[in-house]
């Protein structure tokens, strides 16, 4: 047994720290093809679609500001029906 816990010490301390980020977009009737406005987090951390401002950006800077710990995954929520910036996609 404690051959085992030396080996899965071994493999805890030579994997990468996991930094991760699951979007889950909420897609309503009729906002199929439309892109995402508004992201949220479960820290009430709110980020909306800013003028000019790419989808992928949006998602970008969601990501980089949600607070996380050090290997752990950041869970955001995106909506495409917020602001009236709702916008096709190409």
């Amino acid at each position: 047994m404690q051959n085992l816990e030396k080996r899965i010490t071994a493999l805890e301390e030579a994997s990468p720290p996991m930094d991760m980020v699951v979007f889950v977009i909420l897609v309503g009737m009729g906002e199929v093809g439309k892109e995402l406005v508004h992201i949220y987090d479960s820290h009430d951390n709110h980020w909306h679609r800013k003028p000019n401002e790419t989808e992928q950006e949006l998602k970008e800077r969601a990501t980089a500001e949600t607070p996380r710990k050090e290997k752990s995954v950041a869970l955001l929520f995106g909506d495409c029906s917020s602001n009236g910036l709702i916008q096709e996609v190409p």
